[in-house]
């Protein structure tokens, strides 16, 4: 069983590290869809992409369940901040859709409720009525017979009548009230120690959380230093907060952080770009850019002194996404092997991202977006001529969610004049299961001859064809054209991935 969403997911982990220390983890999903954008009259392939960002610190002095006097709270996680980066794609700018949260911090709410209903009802009811019942009969007999020559018979018959008279009268009343009351008042309160804000940047793409502990130290606001280090002057009503005094002793009693900075943090942040398809292959895949700056907070006694201080983290913690590639990520799977499940291209003019040419990388989408083709050493129109020597390669990429339906490979392709290739056809890097094929029939040497199947799957387990070279998710298929003298040309026209 595969989760759906995984198929156009990328996702990276990686430790919050600065020099030797380690302060937790950082986890980033990119999920990539593709969508047609038809605002403002138009029709751009464009890409949605969604990064969910999340940030696990933990306070590395572990909580103790043994009571015990604590003097001192030291380097709990205090405040840190996230910047999200969302590169141009070849020289197009993604456009910010919407990013979450936007503020999160202290609430109070209260509600009440009253309600007041009567009802009343009155029913009477009379009813009469009569009915005559009439009834008639009648019944005849005949025979007929011989005494030797001579026939003899009878002849009978009956009648009956009757009359039924019924009356019937009946009266009935009915009479319902009721009072109902019904009184609710609830009141609730969600204090979160630590709250979130949000922010962006003069151009309004990249977005930028900031997160930090807000009772019963608000460090968000109360966080500037004196000038002979990181000791922060607190006003009193804050001091009160972190300090409290026995009055049994006369002791001062050290009281602990939030929650959150007592156990630590794990938050999630999420944010979603459009971005339009750029025509340069070379130029269609994106990247995003996170910096991590996190700082601990301490408090406690130095002998008889009071004490809270910020421990600023040495450096910034930079991350990098791998470069996502677009229409990859982007492509939507093969749902079935039926002859309607739309994945086939045509190499007409419409279907290519980037078209070849001289030789040149080309790229073609099917029209649902389930099979990319990519390849080079093809002229326009998809023709190769082998006279200066080389190759031609083509891949074919699809992604497959079952393990049941057989999926076969359809190739329309022939060759001009009279000279014959070879395909090589390689199945998820699997060389030692290499395909080797013949093309040696020319354009309109009949279907057959001009259509070439290759099954990826044959789930018949009494057959000895039985084979199944496909996985699920992700599939790449790598086939390479060569020629069986110079001169050859070979002409490839469509292909689909289907049932036989």
């Amino acid at each position: 069983m595969i989760q759906p969403g995984d198929l156009y997911t990328q996702y990276i982990e990686e430790p919050i590290k600065v020099g030797t220390a380690e302060y937790g983890t950082a986890s980033f999903r990119y999920e990539i869809r593709q969508l047609v954008d038809v605002r403002n009259l138009e029709s751009v392939i464009s890409y949605r992409i969604m990064c969910t960002h999340r940030i696990s610190i933990p306070n590395t002095n572990a909580f103790s369940l043994t009571p015990s006097t604590i003097t001192t709270y030291n380097s709990y996680p205090g405040l840190f901040r996230l910047t999200t980066t969302c590169q141009p794609v070849g020289g197009n700018t993604p456009r910010l859709m919407d990013y979450n949260p936007r503020t999160l911090n202290t609430t109070v709410m209260t509600s009440a409720n009253h309600n007041d209903g009567t009802s009343e009802s009155n029913s009477r009811q009379h009813t009469t009525g009569s009915s005559v019942a009439q009834t008639n009969s009648y019944d005849a007999n005949v025979s007929l017979g011989f005494f030797g020559d001579v026939p003899t018979g009878s002849i009978g018959g009956g009648y009956s009548h009757s009359t039924t008279r019924t009356k019937e009268t009946s009266d009935s009343t009915g009479s319902q009230s009721g009072t109902s009351s019904e009184q609710a008042s609830g009141e609730s309160m969600s204090i979160k120690d630590w709250g979130s804000y949000a922010y962006l940047d003069e151009t309004r793409t990249h977005p930028a959380w900031i997160w930090g502990q807000e009772y019963p130290w608000d460090i968000i606001q109360f966080r500037s230093c004196d000038a002979g280090g990181n000791t922060v002057d607190l006003p009193q009503f804050i001091k009160d907060r972190l300090f409290a005094t026995d009055p049994k002793t006369n002791n001062v009693v050290v009281c602990p952080p939030s929650q959150l900075s007592l156990f630590g943090i794990d938050v999630i942040m999420k944010a979603t770009w459009i971005v339009a398809l750029p025509k340069d292959m070379s130029a269609q895949t994106l990247q995003l850019n996170h910096e991590l700056d996190y700082i601990t907070a301490s408090h406690g006694l130095d002998g008889a002194t009071q004490y809270a201080r910020l421990d600023p983290a040495p450096a910034t913690f930079p991350v990098k996404s791998p470069p996502l590639d677009l229409t990859l990520l982007g492509l939507d799977p093969v749902l079935n092997g039926a002859a309607d499940n739309g994945a086939v291209v045509g190499f007409s003019a419409d279907r290519f991202i980037v078209p070849p040419s001289q030789g040149a990388p080309f790229k073609a989408l099917s029209g649902t977006n389930n099979l990319q083709v990519t390849g080079s050493g093809f002229e326009a129109g998809m023709s190769t001529n082998f006279s200066h020597g080389g190759e031609a390669k083509f891949r074919l990429q699809f992604k497959v969610i079952d393990d049941v339906y057989n999926y076969s490979l359809f190739l329309k392709h022939w060759i001009v004049g009279t000279t014959g290739c070879t395909l090589t056809v390689v199945c998820n890097g699997d060389t030692a299961n290499e395909m080797i094929c013949h093309v040696d029939d020319a354009e309109g040497a009949g279907g057959e001859n001009n259509l070439l199947e290759l099954n990826l799957r044959n789930k018949d387990y009494a057959s000895i064809n039985y084979h199944d070279y496909l996985v699920l998710g992700t599939n790449t298929i790598d086939i390479t054209v060569s020629p069986n003298d110079q001169g050859a040309v070979y002409q490839l026209r469509a292909i689909a991935i289907g049932e036989s």
